[in-house]
């Protein structure tokens, strides 16, 4: 008997250890990049491309930062980069031509150098 209630003793100190580990653990969405690493996807404002264009189907940006994540539907990743300002990223986001608007004003440069 009594190793049977050490045992239930056990167990249920156990799973009230666990039982907090759990209240504990905060689930928190990733922004997975190819170049920039990952990042708190809650920290960004993101609008989706509706139907995509191109290859675009995602841009998220965070404004303190300067930095501008673009979601593409081919690679499934997405790609940072820095440094556009706000404006320009309202520029991108309104206009009707988003993939020629990237391939001229964006791609190859606003690198990211750091984070």
């Amino acid at each position: 008997m009594r190793l049977l209630t050490a045992l239930l003793i056990t167990a249920f100190t156990t799973a009230s250890a666990l039982s907090e580990q759990v209240k504990e653990f905060k689930f928190e969405p990733t922004l997975h990049t190819k170049n920039c690493g990952n990042f708190k996807l809650l920290e960004f404002k993101c609008d989706n491309v509706d139907p995509p264009q191109g290859n675009i189907r995602e841009v998220c940006y965070h404004e303190n930062r300067d930095l501008m994540v673009l979601m593409l539907s081919r690679t499934g990743g997405g790609y940072c980069y820095c440094g556009l300002g706000a404006a320009m990223v309202n520029e991108f986001l309104d206009s009707t031509e988003m993939e020629r608007f990237y391939k001229s004003k964006i791609k190859g440069r606003f690198r990211c150098r750091h984070r």
